[in-house]
């Protein structure tokens, strides 16, 4: 079973570069809605391969031309790709806000209303201005349809803002959002949808997970608010490759279930007190920050697999170490926290402690997977588990390094630019 589990990893390493132009790199879909005097205005963040469902589907956008409005189509070092046609964005801005907005039906107070598209805008992932809060998602909008300067991007390493206005809805209508995705469409990762719903002085906030096939119905519900802040923690460390790969370092290089315990004890401290502590914003603001946090977070990796190969086990030592380590991993949950919650956010104490747990449920589940499969293994055959532990190890060693190696570059080019 752990063979199978290192073999899944590898695949799943193997086929991302192949689909990267169209992959959902961001994967987290954000609706601001505004209740007015004279009708209702949404706003509305999403990853851009989401836009282009209707001529992604049935396709392996890795390997075969998208002939989409929209997207530049070219052939590099042997492999089609996929890039924004930028020239076309802006000749026509309106025809690309109607794409967008024909994605999605909104029913308002039992009835299917079309919206006016009053404005829309692509931004690189890496340029995208914050959607957190009602003012920030106005002035997404108010930048042009693509940064001034900005050089095209792979469709996947994007995300698309929709402005969208229904006159004369009730600012105390009921509000039913779907998404309109063909069959045959299923993108891969896990989408979190967050809804913000403003009246008047109050937020309410509903969550949604998955592709929103089906309806969803703002609430306010606490309980609801807990259940899905949940989902997207256990979520996002199984979605989190270099999380899964130390959490799974971890789990054997330790020689006995109380040394993998204080283990994953450490590590959970260490990440509880950095998540927290990031997302309310107590970190330092320069832009070598996150991806100094995730060169280290692969460096990490290429640590706790080296103990295991080592044979290194005791927890005297392990448990200040894995603290240190969490720290790091916190670190990177807490990037993805920020742009799902704000500081203004409804429950907002409830949300974060969802989060948090739904973490520990996803490396519990790891741990889980593994821990008792390598233990069985080696009371019949010891070889063979020993076998399993360097196959792991160095399959992430191997896997680590070129990371570390392609965030170490980024981080190079950030501080001598």
């Amino acid at each position: 079973m752990v063979v199978i589990i290192l073999g899944a990893i590898m695949a799943l390493i193997a086929t991302a570069p192949a689909m990267a132009h169209f992959r959902l790199n961001t994967n987290i879909r954000i609706f601001h809605i505004e209740r007015l005097d004279d009708g209702l205005r949404v706003y509305l963040r999403k990853p851009t391969p989401l836009a282009f469902a209707s001529y992604l589907a049935g396709t392996d956008s890795g390997s075969v031309e998208i002939k989409a409005p929209f997207v530049r189509s070219a052939v590099e070092e042997g492999q089609r790709v996929h890039y924004l046609d930028i020239e076309a964005l802006r000749a026509d801005p309106a025809g690309y806000g109607q794409l967008v907005s024909s994605g999605y039906k909104f029913t308002i107070s039992g009835t299917q209303t079309p919206g006016e598209v009053e404005a829309v805008a692509i931004h690189p992932t890496a340029l995208a201005p914050s959607f957190a809060e009602l003012s920030d998602a106005r002035r997404a909008l108010q930048a042009g349809i693509y940064p001034a300067g900005a050089d095209a991007v792979f469709v996947g390493d994007s995300v698309t803002d929709l402005q969208l206005f229904f006159p004369g809805a009730s600012a105390s209508a009921e509000i039913r959002i779907k998404a309109l995705l063909p069959e045959g469409y299923e993108p891969d990762g896990y989408i979190a949808n967050i809804f913000l719903d403003t009246v008047g002085n109050e937020k309410r906030i509903t969550r949604a997970a998955g592709l929103m096939r089906e309806e969803v119905v703002l609430n306010t519900s606490a309980l609801t608010a807990a259940r899905t802040f949940v989902d997207q923690g256990v979520w996002h460390i199984l979605d989190g490759l270099d999380h899964v790969l130390f959490v799974l370092c971890l789990t054997i290089g330790a020689a006995t279930f109380g040394a993998l315990l204080w283990r994953v004890t450490g590590f959970t401290v260490g990440h509880t007190i950095t998540l927290i502590a990031g997302f309310l914003g107590y970190t330092p603001s320069g832009s070598w920050f996150i991806p100094g946090i995730e060169a280290a977070i692969a460096l990490s990796i290429i640590y706790a697999a080296a103990i295991a190969l080592m044979r290194k086990t005791g927890a005297a030592t392990a448990v200040p170490i894995t603290v240190g380590i969490g720290l790091l991993h916190g670190f990177g949950f807490s990037f993805v926290l920020t742009d799902m919650l704000s500081l203004e956010a409804p429950h907002l104490l409830l949300s974060l402690i969802s989060f948090n747990i739904g973490v520990e449920i996803g490396q519990v589940a790891i741990v889980l997977a593994v821990w008792p499969a390598l233990y069985l293994l080696g009371r019949r055959w010891m070889k063979a588990q020993r076998f399993a532990v360097v196959a792991i190890a160095s399959g992430a060693i191997a896997l680590a390094s070129y990371w570390t190696v392609q965030r170490v570059a980024t981080l190079t080019d950030i501080l001598i630019s």
